[in-house]
């Protein structure tokens, strides 16, 4: 080889030990300085094991520690050339126990875990927050509750060696500071002894001081404290529409005092009382109303006692969704009568007839659909002395049996008449006994006037009526 190839030859070699070195040098000084900066790092300090009791604690407010290192490996200083020792962070903690308070270092940082993915979270419920209508419903049992009362009656089984026990139950409520409780008469009549609860639960003795079974009412009294009387607002049940809000309170199946929520289902209707004579202007009600609420207050929205629950129609003796309660108007009427008095004198007319129907306007050649039928007559009562007449035989139809010959009542003191319950409920509430009125009557297609004096109605025995007393 000449001279001058070899020194190409050389130079060629010295090129290729540069470019390794290069190579080499640019995979290790990574590794290198990595492992210089980790000899360099703070060592986490190992938890400090616990002290035995009665040994002091480090103090809690302390913040950091010295790092430990672990045994055998050296600590550089500064004048070895090695990086100055940093101190840790610490993060205090509140460790109840019997040592009191420590403070633990803090874990050193390390790289992120990976996780699987979270499981979802129940959902936080809130408490449930009531509606507006909760709200007062909840307001109002709270304020009228005071003012309703549960009775417990006994009734005298005539055998003197049975022991003393409640046989029936009913509500009632207060409506004075004197002591007077309404409640129904079928709930107190022939009653041994009867105890009525209050609000607070104090039982005491209650005395009938009125009752009249033909308007199934009575009125007891209670010896207490005025400040546990808390009287109901009576209302006017003449104000009481169709499908307003009814709401029943007393002691079901003598559970104790509830609420039951409904509507007003129907106004005006006739209910059978204790007697052979008819309650006028019942209300109606879905509000469930079960044995044991007899005699309580059905009430509207605003708290206002509208009737008293009286009767339910029921083949079960339970609640089907069809209550009536006596009107509360009736109530104001003779309750005063009954404190007073012990009774109430109720006018009478001394007849009985029905609404007038198609047929019986038919069989007697009337034109309007519209009035009360006469059909009987009191032998001596004011109608009878006043020449009412009544029906004077039976016509056969295709549809039944239908009187004829009767006066049709058409107005009661010139107040237009559509049904007989319209001749009931004007009687029983807007007249007295010993009152004169003027009946305005159809007879043989002529309108005529007729003067009657109103006497008092005849005490009858008790009759049990259709209707289940709850």
């Amino acid at each position: 080889m000449s001279r001058q190839g070899a020194i190409i030859t050389g130079i060629l070699v010295i090129l290729l030990l540069l470019m390794c070195n290069v190579a080499v040098a640019m995979f290790a000084i990574p590794r290198v300085l990595a492992v210089v900066r980790d000899g360099n790092r703070p060592v986490a300090a190992q938890p400090t094991a616990q002290r035995p009791a009665g040994q002091a604690q480090a103090p809690a407010a302390a913040t950091s520690t010295p790092s430990a290192r672990p045994q055998g490996q050296p600590t550089r200083s500064p004048s070895q050339g090695g990086q100055p020792q940093l101190p840790m962070p610490q993060v205090t903690l509140v460790s109840p126990g019997g040592s009191g308070l420590q403070a633990l270092p803090s874990a050193t940082p390390g790289a992120t875990p990976t996780l699987g993915p979270s499981p979802t979270p129940f959902p936080t419920v809130a408490p449930l927050a009531m509606t507006a209508q909760e709200q007062a419903l909840s307001a109002l049992y709270n304020r009228t509750r005071p003012g309703v009362v549960n009775i417990d009656v006994t009734m005298d089984s005539g055998n003197q060696q049975l022991p003393i026990q409640p046989t029936g139950s009913g509500s009632g409520f207060v409506i004075d500071k004197q002591g007077h409780v309404i409640t129904n008469n079928h709930v107190v009549a022939d009653s041994k002894s009867i105890k009525v609860t209050l609000w607070d639960d104090t039982v005491v003795s209650a005395t009938v001081v009125g009752a009249d079974p033909d308007a199934d009412l009575a009125v007891l009294k209670i010896d207490v404290p005025e400040d546990k009387l808390i009287p109901l607002e009576l209302g006017d049940s003449d104000q009481v529409r169709v499908g307003q809000l009814a709401i029943a309170m007393g002691n079901p199946f003598a559970v104790g005092t509830s609420m039951s929520l409904g509507i007003v289902s129907a106004i005006g209707r006739s209910i059978p009382g204790l007697t052979l004579f008819q309650i006028p202007d019942a209300i109606q009600t879905d509000a469930p109303i079960n044995p044991g609420n007899s005699g309580g207050p059905l009430m509207d929205a605003a708290g206002r006692v509208i009737g008293v629950n009286a009767q339910i129609r029921s083949d079960t003796r339970a609640n089907s969704g069809v209550g009536f309660a006596i009107p509360v108007n009736i109530v104001k009427l003779i309750a005063p009568d009954l404190i007073a008095k012990g009774r109430h004198a109720w006018p009478w007319l001394g007849v009985s007839g029905v609404t007038i129907t198609q047929p019986i306007a038919d069989a007697n050649k009337i034109k309007q659909v519209a009035g009360a039928y006469i059909d009987s007559i009191v032998a001596g009562g004011p109608a009878d002395k006043a020449g009412v007449q009544g029906s004077t035989s039976q016509n056969r139809t295709p549809d039944g049996t239908v009187p004829v010959g009767g006066d049709v009542i058409i107005a009661v003191d010139g107040v237009p008449v559509k049904h007989f319950d319209d001749v009931l409920r004007y009687v029983t509430t807007k007249a007295r006994a010993g009152q004169t009125i003027e009946l305005t009557v159809l007879r043989d297609g002529q309108e005529k006037k007729v003067k009657l004096t109103l006497e008092e109605r005849p005490r009858t025995q008790q009759t049990p009526g259709l209707p289940v007393r709850p």
